[in-house]
């Protein structure tokens, strides 16, 4: 309960007339009432005088026949304990004064002008009436024209009035007009004040904000002056989204990073109390602004060195023909506020095939702030210069193809290339097979040549020709011979126990043969491949990102490809095993079944730079031009 403190008498009351006089008297309403108050409710002041006109201030107030009381302008207002209103109001502060004003009642269109408003804030409007029976309208606008009322009152005979409304902000600076009907003779004067009223409900954040920024400012208004608030976060209707809140004394912070594609706007119900027993909680809300978000690519080579696209150039130095090759590490860095998003880096023209990109580790999208690197081996495949060019591509709108010239100097002395006759016939590219042929898998067809690879299953045989086609012959029990009709141009052969397959040009794999009821079936939508490797029943495909899939057999867990393998150079499977040469590290991955060792990589075994593996053995070829081998040796395999 709030009770109001005695009145102090006014100052400056000077009667214009003879034989008038003044009496003071804090009452509660215009009839009289006690001035006590102990409850909520409006309050005034009223002058009482006799038969002389009175000025308050400079204003002339005439009296009327009989006399009356006659009010001041300045109402009391209280209220019992309670929270009035909540809302939000950045640097504001609710109830805060914005104008006072006032003018004589039979004034035609009264108005005031409204300047330093803020455009989008609300404000309230009240105008203390003077006693008369008439009715006000607070308005924008001409008096009676085409206006936007903003409240209307009535003032009794006797019983003045307040009467209270507010508006929204539409320019800095607004003229609010008054009417009343029927208008007034009498030169009674109105009171006017206009105070800022917190924004109701709606908040704003820009996205991409740090982890625990500031939204706004939570303000409160209480009815009983002097009051100080407690807030927080409460259960009810509109309270979804409080646990990504919370509030520090009468801060609201958001707990993460807002992201406008991902969520636009946040309900929350926050809860003030006054200490006394007074509370009220509102549910508000907060809206995600829509930051437009560009990336920016920066690559860097050695790190903290930036490149510029098209006219950046990275020498590899002198590399002997047949030693290690020479790694160099690129840094990709996103430099903008959105998501860099990449393709896998490409080597193009000159001598491109000395030039091996490892995307290992290469993370394809790059957040605000991030960075991913990859590496390039020059390993020359002839002496002199060799060059080719690199190129990045990424949805940064003014570098979406970075491009870096590469070079490097082969030297040394190449391999020779031989071509074998035999009496006068050119053997090379033509096939020679021995060992078991009792379903015709060593009979060559006769005027086979051309050949550029060749594949052996378990009672067939496969041939891959530079043209791309592809013969086959041996045992055809289970189709594992009927090369399909109007096959793609292929690339790669492997054929397993009972079936064939082919990688074509476009990055496609062909099945044809047994497919164990569908169990060795390609996947299907895969795509993107750039080497296959079968074993007995089971197939492995190298993508072109480096990871590693298969399918089929996976009795001994020849299929369960390590978690994280990526940056991978070439693929090998065993009857019940298989092998990954990883690019970043020229190291052999192994897994599957161990019976004899074949999985058990040596290790010592460095610098790899081949791989093959057979039904129970492991084989890997090093930079030096040796060859480990590994697994089942009973009969002197290896």
């Amino acid at each position: 309960m709030t009770t109001a403190t005695a009145i102090a008498a006014p100052t400056n009351l000077v009667p214009t007339g003879s034989g008038g006089h003044l009496a003071w008297q804090p009452v509660t309403s215009f009839n009289d009432d006690p001035a006590q108050v102990s409850t909520a409710g409006t309050h005034h002041a009223a002058i009482r005088f006799g038969s002389s006109d009175l000025i308050v201030n400079g204003v002339t107030f005439s009296r009327h026949t009989g006399g009356g009381a006659f009010a001041n302008g300045s109402p009391i207002t209280t209220t019992a304990p309670s929270v009035a209103s909540l809302g939000t109001g950045g640097t504001g502060n609710y109830g805060a004064l914005v104008s006072t004003g006032g003018f004589h009642n039979n004034t035609s269109s009264p108005n005031m002008t409204l300047t330093g408003l803020t455009v989008g804030r609300r404000y309230q409007v009240q105008l203390f009436m003077p006693y008369w029976d008439t009715l006000w309208t607070t308005q924008f606008g001409a008096a009676g024209g085409s206006s936007v009322v903003v409240a209307t009152g009535k003032a009794g005979f006797l019983s003045p009035s307040v009467c209270t409304g507010n508006f929204r902000a539409t320019a800095s600076s607004q003229v609010i007009t008054w009417s009343q009907v029927p208008p007034n003779s009498f030169a009674l004067l109105a009171a006017v004040s206009v105070r800022l009223m917190p924004d109701e409900s709606v908040m704003t954040i820009a996205e991409n904000n740090a982890p625990g920024a500031t939204v706004d400012t939570l303000l409160a208004v209480d009815a009983n002056a002097g009051s100080t608030h407690t807030f927080s976060l409460v259960s009810g209707a509109g309270s979804a989204d409080n646990a990504s809140f919370s509030i520090v004394g009468n801060t609201l912070k958001i707990n993460s990073v807002a992201d406008f594609e991902t969520k636009s706007s946040y309900s929350i119900r926050v809860q003030a109390d006054d200490g006394s027993g007074g509370v009220f909680s509102k549910a508000l809300i907060v809206n995600i602004l829509n930051v437009v978000e560009v990336p920016e690519i920066v690559v860097e080579q050695p790190a903290a060195t930036n490149l510029t696209s098209g006219t950046a150039s990275i020498a590899f130095g002198s590399v002997a023909l047949g030693a290690p090759g020479v790694a160099k590490t690129f840094t990709i860095r996103n430099m903008g506020n959105g998501n860099l998003t990449l393709s896998n880096p490409t080597v193009s023209g000159g001598q491109a095939g000395d030039f091996i990109v490892s995307t290992a580790g290469l993370l394809l999208t790059v957040p605000p702030g991030g960075q991913t690197t990859f590496a390039v081996t020059f390993n020359p495949g002839n002496s002199g210069t060799r060059s080719t060019t690199l190129s990045i591509g990424s949805n940064d709108a003014d570098e979406s193809t970075f491009t870096i010239a590469l070079t490097g100097t082969g030297t040394g002395t190449p391999t020779t290339e031989l071509s074998v006759e035999l009496n006068g016939t050119d053997l090379t590219s033509r096939v020679a097979a021995w060992g078991r042929n009792d379903n015709g898998q060593t009979t060559v067809p006769a005027g086979l040549k051309d050949v550029v690879a060749v594949a052996a299953g378990h009672e067939h045989t496969l041939a891959l020709k530079k043209d791309g086609t592809v013969v086959a012959w041996g045992s055809n029990a289970h189709g594992q011979c009927d090369v399909p009709a109007g096959l793609p141009a292929v690339k790669m052969i492997a054929a397993a126990r009972w079936h064939s397959l082919a990688l074509t040009t476009a990055g496609n794999v062909v099945m044809w043969g047994d497919d164990n009821e569908g169990a060795f079936a390609v996947p299907a939508g895969l795509s993107g491949v750039t080497a296959i490797s079968t074993g007995g029943d089971h197939t492995l495909a190298l993508l072109s990102d480096g990871t590693v899939t298969g399918w089929g057999d996976n009795s001994d867990g020849e299929l369960n490809i390590p978690a994280g393998l990526t940056g991978v150079l070439a693929i090998a499977a065993g009857e019940h095993h298989s092998l990954a040469l990883r690019g970043s590290d020229q190291k052999v991955i192994a897994w599957g079944f161990n019976g004899n060792g074949q999985s058990t990589v040596p290790t010592n075994l460095n610098l790899v730079t081949f791989i093959d593996a057979s039904g129970n053995q492991s084989y890997a070829l090093n930079n030096g031009g040796v060859v480990n081998a590994w697994g089942d040796n009973t009969q002197g395999q290896i």
